[in-house]
């Protein structure tokens, strides 16, 4: 588990007593009534009643590991930093909260965490520096950081982060800056669309087997239904796969309470009188029982294909529109070249305004164009967009210039009015700067160059569903063998499990399944879809040499067979 959350961790006052101070966790210690009430970075007050010893309770009840993530002196939404030479506090206050955690009753933290009544250590194996941070700010704090943790404390593997999207020169960076620190572990953070998730499936395939490893610290699929969490199920099978590259995975956020939403999905909704589990906590729940100690390699054979969602060119169709998010902005000297046929069509000049409207230029535009024009924000904030493919507000593809309180340029595509932002960098539009830009679409690559140079890029990858998606398996400790299966299309995928190599001469198989149909959404938490994990007990029994069964994998559902050598009452 994570602690304690995103963007709380490093926006804010570096002054420790200030009221919107970044989350210093010795804060969190003590009375409840004593701790110094602070603004949350979500524009709500934080009493710090939940503090890092409660965190640490918390973990240590539910029974996982803590993964506490403290700031790196850095706050890189104001870029607030403190100087290298005054780096000193802040590193002491790292080590003190290791020393908190794992230190005996005759050290210092120790003795307070021994006060507060939890004689016994910790345990605590991980330590993340930095949240979702980019910048050089960061990147130059980091080395001191991990310098100092390793010399004292080499024990512990420390985390460093990517930032706050799935590609992009800063996630680059991240990586790099982990690399030549000798970070253990990267925390990798992405909120996406359904879509995204099947189209990334394999991602972390081609990743290496040596350290820094990932940490998947945030992720989710847009909502909290059955669609989503059955996206999430089989991404999860991937990253099960790719265990040689990712070690460790973290649904974010966990808890919402339902009078105080900021954020979809999330994983537990609450109020004052009653829980809500929604379905994306079981599938989560049904990973993690039956998760297993050794990957074991299977083999598919099959006659389907893979089903595509969306043909690539189908994708690209639509119209292109301007977009001035939150400020006035003049378009100039608008050339959209055809690149299939070398047809070059030339527009007047456009201005849109900070009004939410966009401005449409062309309603259908080939599917492999070069747009160039020039932009120039004449007031306000944030920058513009340039969507294109846009066949209505839920289904487009953007460029994003000055986006997310103009600092980013991204590309992005959203399909069911759901976002997927596919690389993202820094960028602040400066207001008055006449920029010379070109939006490139050719085949699957789409390129942003801003002033005569490639500024970002993205490959659209096929959105299409595979037949079924498979892991496998073995719990050491009980002997078991665990199939996870994912299917993803509306019919039930027919098939004959075959265990070569198996000896026993009796075996038995538990099935544990999920089914989108019957997904309910919470009349007490609404937009939220609940579902119930059905178990059918010993559902086929192996006998003699063939070691194999018919098995019908339902179609929109999680299935988990769970293999053992002799049936279980149990």
């Amino acid at each position: 588990m994570r602690f304690p959350g995103g963007c709380l961790v490093h926006d804010g006052s570096l002054d420790e007593n200030a009221r919107d101070s970044l989350y210093r966790w010795k804060n969190t210690l003590g009375a409840l009534e004593d701790r110094p009430a602070r603004r949350s970075n979500w524009r709500y007050n934080q009493t710090l009643g939940l503090g890092y010893y409660e965190y640490f309770l918390f973990c240590e009840d539910i029974g996982t590991k803590p993964v506490p993530i403290l700031p790196a002196a850095y706050d890189p939404h104001h870029k607030r930093m403190a100087p290298l030479e005054e780096l000193g506090p802040w590193i002491q206050e790292t080590l003190d909260l290791i020393e908190f955690a794992n230190g005996d009753e005759t050290t210092q933290w120790g003795a307070v965490r021994a006060a507060l009544g939890h004689r016994e250590p910790f345990g605590l194996e991980y330590l993340g520096i930095g949240n979702e941070e980019v910048g050089e700010g960061f990147r130059e704090r980091f080395p001191y950081f991990v310098k100092a943790v390793r010399e004292k404390y080499p024990d512990i593997k420390i985390i460093g982060s990517s930032g706050p999207f799935c590609a992009g020169s800063e996630y680059d960076l991240g990586w790099k800056c982990a690399r030549e620190n000798g970070a253990d572990i990267v925390d990798e953070h992405y909120y996406m669309a359904p879509e995204w998730f099947l189209a990334n499936i394999h991602r972390y395939d081609s990743f290496g087997e040596a350290a820094p490893y990932v940490f998947l610290g945030e992720y989710a699929s847009c909502s909290n239904t059955g669609k989503s969490a059955l996206a999430e199920a089989a991404f999860m099978t991937g990253l099960q796969n790719a265990c040689h590259a990712v070690k460790m995975a973290c649904y974010a956020p966990l808890l919402c309470h339902r009078d105080y939403v900021n954020w979809r999905p999330d994983m537990i909704w609450f109020d004052n009188g009653q829980v809500c589990r929604s379905v994306n906590y079981q599938v989560q729940k049904l990973f993690m029982n039956h998760q297993g100690d050794e990957l074991l390699g299977y083999e598919l054979e099959t006659n389907l294909k893979k089903e595509v969602l969306a043909d690539l060119d189908a994708r690209k169709e639509g119209a292109v529109y301007f977009w001035g998010n939150e400020a006035r902005v003049a378009f100039s000297e608008i050339i959209l070249t055809n690149e299939d046929t070398g047809e070059e069509i030339r527009y007047t000049d456009r201005e849109v305004k900070a009004d939410k409207l966009p401005v449409l230029l062309m309603e259908a535009a080939p599917r492999n164009f070069t747009l160039r024009f020039h932009a120039k924000e004449l007031e306000g904030f944030k920058g513009f967009r340039v969507y294109f493919a846009w066949k209505d507000e839920q289904n487009r593809m953007g460029w994003v210039l000055g986006g997310w309180e103009n600092q980013d340029a991204a590309l992005m595509e959203e399909v069911d009015g759901k976002s997927s932002f596919l690389t993202q960098s820094q960028f602040s539009v400066v207001s008055g700067h006449d920029y010379e830009l070109e939006l490139r679409v050719r085949g699957s690559r789409v390129e942003g160059w801003i002033d005569g140079e490639l500024y970002q890029w993205t490959e659209l990858k096929p959105l299409e569903i595979e037949p079924l998606y498979l892991t496998a398996s073995r719990d050491n400790g009980t002997g078991d063998i665990i199939l996870k299966a994912v299917n993803l299309r509306e019919e039930a995928f027919e098939a004959q499990v075959s265990l070569p190599g198996i000896i026993a001469e009796e075996m038995a198989c538990d099935a544990y399944v999920l089914l989108e149909e019957d997904c309910v959404e919470s009349a007490e938490f609404p937009g939220v879809e609940t579902a119930e994990i059905s178990r059918y007990k010993n559902v086929v029994g192996l006998v003699g040499e063939e070691k194999e069964f018919p098995m019908s994998f339902p179609g929109r559902a999680v299935t988990v067979l769970r293999i053992k050598d002799k049936v279980n009452p149990d």
